[in-house]
């Protein structure tokens, strides 16, 4: 693959029909000069940390306009591309810190839920345990009323039974108070996790719609305008 150069408006093959002395000594030129390839270095080294190949730059003096070799741009021009190099990077970057973002949000979300859902099987159990408890409770207090209706029973023993089915009654409408009360949490509960899958299926939804912009963005680089800022990745070489 050939190497590509861009120059700058110091380059005294710029002109090459008018006096070529008339430049060299111009230290305002030159000194712009000496500043864009500074600028393309710091370019270079932002390409070269995201894994793209830097652009190659070369001295005027080197730059051999009949070659077909290189390929020749003013200082505006210059500009005009390191300034949509740049750009392009930083979106780069704040993509990835928002996906990096979005994926830390999803994890800590479903983090919560898990233990939302865990709290939930946990006092799930524990009303299965109330409910069984009182199944046993309204079983004795059937048997007792069967006992009090039995006729061989003695006065005392009716009583203490009456005075017993009173205790299991009350501890009945307490348990009875407490499964409603569980019944209650577990609602509330329910709701919350709901709450937090819906919040994670939007999160997830729009993450989704980022990934597919990046996609979208990523393709109009296939565009007639952006096909100039293919170079960027193209080994090439910049005469100033």
């Amino acid at each position: 693959m050939a190497d590509y150069g861009y120059r700058s408006s110091c380059s005294r093959l710029e002109f090459p029909n008018d006096d070529v002395s008339n430049y060299s000594d111009d230290q305002n030129t030159l000194h712009s000069s000496r500043d864009e390839i500074r600028e393309w270095m710091d370019v270079n080294r932002k390409l070269r940390k995201h894994g793209l190949e830097a652009i190659h730059i070369l001295p005027s003096n080197e730059v051999n306009l009949h070659s077909d070799r290189y390929i020749c741009i003013d200082v505006e021009s210059s500009h005009v591309l390191r300034t949509a190099i740049v750009s392009l990077i930083l979106e780069v970057n704040r993509k990835d810190n928002m996906m990096q973002e979005l994926t830390k949000s999803n994890s800590q979300l479903q983090k919560e839920v898990s233990q939302l859902t865990d709290e939930i099987d946990l006092l799930n159990a524990k009303s299965k345990d109330i409910k069984v408890m009182l199944e046993c409770s309204r079983a004795r207090v059937q048997e007792m009323e069967r006992e009090r209706s039995t006729p061989s029973f003695y006065s005392e023993e009716t009583q203490r039974l009456r005075s017993s089915k009173s205790s299991v009654t009350s501890k009945c409408i307490l348990l009875e108070a407490k499964v409603a009360e569980q019944e209650k949490e577990l609602d509330r509960l329910r709701n919350e996790v709901n709450s937090f899958v819906k919040e994670e299926a939007n999160r997830s939804k729009r993450q989704t719609q980022i990934v597919t912009d990046i996609k979208k963005r990523n393709s109009r680089n296939h565009s007639p305008v952006d096909q100039k800022c293919a170079l960027y990745s193209c080994p090439c070489r910049i005469n100033l």
